[in-house]
């Protein structure tokens, strides 16, 4: 069993025997969980545990708790194809924004737009998941879903694919190397700086690459 599966099975998913359980926050940290791994090429091997997962959440009753579970639900009932459920709770949350005062309305929206990018990303439609979080994006002006800066990040990883994805190198780069200033023990944003280095034909990438590799034998 690898890391990341002993993490998942024996410190999120056992939880769920405790009698005193709190099953939706057991579901949000899984799925911060399998999302982080999707953005990182690293899903493979946990498609049955996602599918065990939004299978529970076809369940209404874990719907509308908080934002920001809300939007993880979307990005896997898409991900295991259940598209009219994940387009049904996109609709629930509008519908849920229509009711709100318009000040609010215009504070939240960001949630729904994040919401519908990764429906779009979960289904393989990047160019639109890139087009709905914009050139700019910034996952901390998107804390009003309720998650702390950790759990946010991931979006930040998602744009960040997404550029290298559409070709947007040259931005992704800039991007990432900010990012790394910031916090520079993260081997996968290197491994990003690497990837746009290679797009470009950059000679920097072998020393990405190394950084990368040297960080991940620390971790792993």
């Amino acid at each position: 069993m690898s890391k990341v599966e002993e993490i998942y099975d024996n410190r999120i998913w056992k939880e769920l025997e405790r009698n005193d359980a709190v099953p939706p926050e057991v579901y949000l940290n899984a799925l911060g969980l399998l999302l982080r791994l999707d953005v990182r090429d690293a899903l493979d091997g946990f498609e049955d545990r996602l599918k065990v997962l939004a299978a529970r959440l076809t369940d209404q009753a874990n719907w509308y708790l908080e934002w920001h579970l809300d939007i993880l639900i979307v990005w896997a009932l898409a991900k295991v194809g259940e598209t009219s459920r994940a387009q049904e709770l996109l609709e629930g949350l509008k519908f849920r924004i229509s009711k709100m005062n318009k000040k609010k309305q215009q504070v939240m929206q960001k949630g729904i737009q994040l919401g519908e990018a990764v429906y779009e990303y979960a289904r393989g439609n990047y160019k639109p998941a890139l087009e709905l979080l914009g050139s700019d994006f910034n996952s901390v002006a998107y804390k009003i879903i309720g998650a702390s800066d950790e759990q946010i990040d991931v979006f930040n990883e998602m744009w960040c694919q997404l550029l290298l994805n559409a070709g947007q190198s040259s931005t992704a780069k800039e991007v990432i190397r900010e990012r790394i200033k910031v916090r520079d023990g993260v081997p996968f944003m290197w491994r990003l700086l690497e990837k746009s280095y290679v797009l470009e034909g950059n000679a920097e990438a072998e020393s990405a690459g190394e950084r990368a590799k040297k960080l991940e034998s620390s971790y792993f």
